[in-house]
């Protein structure tokens, strides 16, 4: 994917939420203020391998889809008491076979629903921060939001404006009519 800066990113992400098709087609989307059309958002197939999920959230933060790669910092961060303090579904100590599952149980989501439902957040360098996802998905009808950010992240109102653009996100895509915590 290549990289999008400043307008190009929010611009792209709107046009590529304009573009959805509900059959998963790929789609490359491009930001409309730039005449030269070189900054793409591209969305493959509907194979999970193929897919290179990006939803912006604002010029620091973005999700994408969990990565096997982000094992270590999802151990590291939300292994913290005061995480497992403030959630419910987040073990403590939070291990590798916690990742380990928790990777599964959101491929398999993936795999059902057809795209993403869960996602990781990430600062502007990609680096792994937290999640966010979706459980007990009924599109056309309702969606429970759970989420975890590591606590250096705490008090930036990064939670805040995620939770915020994927509720965005689920009410347009899956045509939800409620969204509960």
């Amino acid at each position: 994917m290549e990289a999008i800066e400043g307008h190009h990113r929010q611009d792209a992400l709107e046009r590529k939420e304009r573009s959805r098709h509900d059959d998963a087609r790929p789609a490359s989307v491009l930001c409309g203020r730039c005449v030269s059309g070189s900054v793409r958002i591209i969305v493959a197939g509907p194979n999970h391998s193929e897919r290179a999920m990006h939803l912006l959230v604002n010029d620091q933060i973005h999700l994408t889809e969990f990565r096997p790669s982000d094992k270590a910092a999802c151990v590291q961060h939300l292994g913290d008491r005061e995480i497992y303090d403030r959630t419910i579904r987040i073990p403590y100590p939070y291990t590798d076979a916690d990742f380990d599952n928790r990777l599964e149980i959101t491929v398999k989501a993936t795999e059902q629903h057809g795209e993403p439902i869960h996602f990781a957040i990430r600062t502007n360098d990609d680096s792994f921060i937290g999640g966010c996802g979706f459980d007990e998905l009924t599109k056309g009808h309702h969606a429970e939001i759970g989420y975890g950010l590591a606590k250096p992240h705490w008090g930036q109102g990064i939670m805040s404006a995620v939770v915020s653009r994927a509720c965005q996100h689920a009410l347009a895509s899956w045509k939800l009519v409620r969204i509960t915590a």
